[in-house]
């Protein structure tokens, strides 16, 4: 059983409006923005930037904002390999988002922390987007910063059009404090650009995300003493393990993921709405060594479908019916050290199309319903959440 403990260190929005109606008081006292927002529309949960300008048709208030801190405590045997046995973590965050002009302006900082002890097997921040990685099997101590900022503007154009653009920009430093040590940095960029169009009961809306990340890994070890060993992963846990023999050892993933979604939604009059979003996203990434040698260790392949249709009944309640499927593929390569003769080094050289090695499927389908009274005391929610997820690896 693993037990989760969560403390609302301290939270407060911010209303700052002269029209704002009690009900949406009551709401926001007890809510997040984003959570809060989501239930005013669903346009404003959405990948589009575009949306964000629904916030000036749904709420009486001109500005919101938002800062909010909160801790969590987790232990237990009933967890995933890669998570250590008790983790601690925090986080703080501010949320704002407001009318300015015909604009309309959202965005966010947060900061985390988290200290985990009897951590194995943590070779990269999220092991689950690739099957290459590195890991030990020595549980130690581990900690990981994470900071997070998300800038968006929505503004009109001619006629029934809106355009929006969003940015944002995550940094995450997680390293390992018992031999072998690996200290991990991640940097992942977005930007996604949207339209909307609407009609009387006719809401349309596409939008582009495009995201560049890289992660540096690197391996040392400072007792000397003894031999430590490495296990180098290719999905599936197949893999083999290697003896460290440096000081250092380091790689670096590089990859990037760009997608499409497609917002419907058609309004019936008394409260009675259908909305859908369909995404589709493709992710590439590849890991090799640092530095002019050419190794190259694996690259992978996924995609990622969703599908989201909910029927909404006015401001209390929605149905929603869920559907996903991300597949992932994995590829090595046929390589040998050769000497260069221009420079006189030893790089490793790629022979013939990369050999797929790896390959998951992961499928799910689900059913929720959601209820909240108008009083805003209680909340209801319920789902039912089947899926399959099948991995293979080849040697």
């Amino acid at each position: 059983m693993r037990r989760i403990y969560r403390i609302l260190v301290a939270g407060a929005m911010v209303l700052l409006s002269m029209t704002g109606k009690a009900q949406d008081r009551a709401l926001i006292s007890s809510s997040s923005i984003d959570d809060y927002l989501s239930w005013k529309s669903l346009w404003l949960g959405s990948r589009n930037p575009a949306a964000t300008g629904e916030f000036r048709a749904v709420s009486d208030s001109a500005h919101l904002s938002e800062a909010v801190a909160y801790g969590d405590y987790e232990s237990g045997s009933f967890r995933s390999p890669y998570d250590p046995e008790s983790l601690l973590k925090g986080r703080m965050e501010a949320r704002s988002i407001m009318n300015a002009g015909k604009a309309v302006l959202r965005g966010s900082f947060g900061y985390g922390y988290e200290n985990g002890q009897k951590s194995r097997w943590r070779g990269l921040n999220n092991p689950s987007e690739t099957p290459f990685m590195l890991a030990d099997s020595i549980p130690g101590s581990i900690s990981n910063e994470k900071y997070s900022m998300m800038a968006a503007v929505s503004v009109p154009l001619e006629g029934k059009w809106s355009f929006g653009i969003e940015t944002g920009y995550d940094v995450s430093l997680m390293a390992k404090h018992v031999d072998l040590r690996n200290k991990n940095t991640r940097m992942d960029f977005r930007l996604a650009p949207g339209l909307r169009w609407t009609s009387g009961p006719v809401s349309i809306g596409a939008a582009l995300d495009y995201s560049r990340y890289t992660e540096k890994i690197e391996y040392m070890q400072v007792d000397q003493s003894t031999e430590k060993y490495l296990f180098e992963f290719s999905g599936a846990w197949a893999g083999r393990s290697i003896g460290f023999s440096s000081a250092e050892t380091s790689r670096m993933m590089t990859g990037q993921r760009i997608g499409g979604e497609l917002e419907v939604a058609l309004s019936f009059g008394n409260g009675w709405s259908l909305y859908n979003e369909f995404y589709y996203g493709y992710r590439g990434n590849s890991q090799g060594e640092t530095g002019y040698n050419g190794l190259r260790h694996g690259d992978s392949r996924s995609a990622v479908l969703n599908d989201n249709l909910y029927l909404v009944f006015g401001q209390q309640s929605r149905l929603g019916l869920h559907v996903s499927d991300s597949p992932m593929f994995g590829y090595r390569f046929i390589q040998r050290q050769e000497l260069d003769p221009a420079s006189g080094i030893r790089r490793y050289v790629t022979y013939g199309s990369p050999v797929p090695c790896y390959v998951r499927k992961d499928m799910d389908f689900g059913v929720s319903y959601e209820l909240r009274p108008v009083s805003g005391k209680w909340e209801y929610y319920a789902a039912v959440n089947v899926g399959k997820l099948e991995e293979k690896a080849y040697e």
